[in-house]
């Protein structure tokens, strides 16, 4: 069905694996769901790469309803285990949390973004803000928030390996960059512009990839090919002849064909129309048009920059930078944001 994205980013569905033996294998607590369900039972194939061939579309909202119900109840465990906070019951049991969740997430995103259709594309609406709105439940609890601090304050006399260190670290500063160490007001605020930011980005994804698709360059001068490599020239007669043009290339906006173009074609003028076509897609004034979305993201993420203590959007986004370049070290709220100790 989907051949073509078994070529996506390997390291995506590898964490299943390394989370087996705590998560039965990612996958067997959901395996008494369904057994009709891919995403119910275990893939017997190399580095366990889903298996997209025999992935539909109708699979989708079973796994994700029961990866949501899953970690739900884990987290629910978690907070419910009277146990002192440590590294095993609270920062591994967190991290281990959505492993279902993770494995069906990983498939149905990398899908919507590569290889998508309306039937996915309706769940990308539905399902982007639940799943947002899932993890600011996780982050922005405060009794989730005490644990995961209760064993970052006690790290120095934790007896912990650097790789176990690291993960509490990165937990951690996850939560405290969600907002778990803010006012509850403020958090109920930034549970609203995020579930509101992940619609809008799903929006945005959805318009970017309709005017991809839609735009064409059609030639039917063949000296207009100039310059272009044959195979490239080839593809561009198949382009035409899928989209009912005879005697004609067709030169779209996907990479392969508008990188070939805009590379080899000797025509000037051609590369700036693809170019031109390219650049202004979603500003078109026609239902695809993202120019709305663009301003309403833009003052969402400046108001959750200043909830969070920040200047700007941008010293958000690369405060987390902070912790490469002081290699680790401590950092605190600074007039431009996080600096370094």
């Amino acid at each position: 069905m989907r051949l073509k994205t078994t070529v996506l980013t390997l390291a995506v569905f590898l964490l299943p694996h390394f989370a087996a033996d705590s998560a039965a294998a990612s996958g067997e607590a959901l395996m008494e769901t369904d057994n009709e369900n891919i995403f119910f039972e275990e893939w017997d194939t190399p580095f366990g790469i889903p298996p997209f061939d025999r992935i539909g579309d109708e699979d989708f909202r079973p796994a994700l309803e029961a990866g949501f119900e899953a970690q739900r109840e884990r987290i629910t465990a978690i907070l419910a285990n009277p146990e002192p906070p440590d590294f095993e019951n609270s920062i591994l049991a967190l991290e281990l949390s959505g492993t279902e969740l993770s494995r069906v997430w990983s498939v149905f995103s990398n899908l919507t973004s590569t290889d998508t259709n309306e039937t996915l594309d309706a769940l990308e609406l539905e399902f982007k803000p639940r799943y947002t709105r899932q993890q600011d439940a996780i982050y922005l609890d405060p009794a989730l928030f005490a644990r995961v601090d209760a064993v970052y304050q006690s790290l120095d006399e934790a007896e912990l390996d650097p790789e176990q260190r690291r993960l509490a670290e990165l937990t951690h500063r996850d939560f405290v960059r969600s907002g778990a160490a803010l006012p509850l007001e403020t958090r109920e605020q930034l549970k609203e512009i995020n579930a509101r930011l992940s619609e809008l980005s799903a929006r945005f994804g959805q318009n970017l990839r309709a005017e991809t698709k839609n735009f064409e360059l059609v030639i039917t001068d063949e000296a207009d090919l100039a310059g272009l490599p044959s195979d490239v020239v080839s593809a561009a007669r198949q382009a035409a002849i899928s989209r009912g043009h005879q005697d004609a290339w067709v030169f779209g906006l996907d990479r392969s064909s508008f990188e070939a173009f805009m590379t080899y074609a000797d025509n000037r003028d051609l590369r700036r129309r693809l170019f031109d076509g390219y650049r202004s897609r979603g500003a078109q004034g026609n239902e695809f048009d993202n120019r709305g979305i663009l301003l309403e993201i833009a003052w969402l993420r400046a108001r959750r920059a200043g909830l969070m203590g920040y200047s700007t959007h941008a010293d958000y986004q690369l405060a987390v930078n902070v912790d490469a370049i002081t290699g680790g070290g401590s950092f605190h709220f600074g007039e431009k944001g996080f600096v370094g100790l």
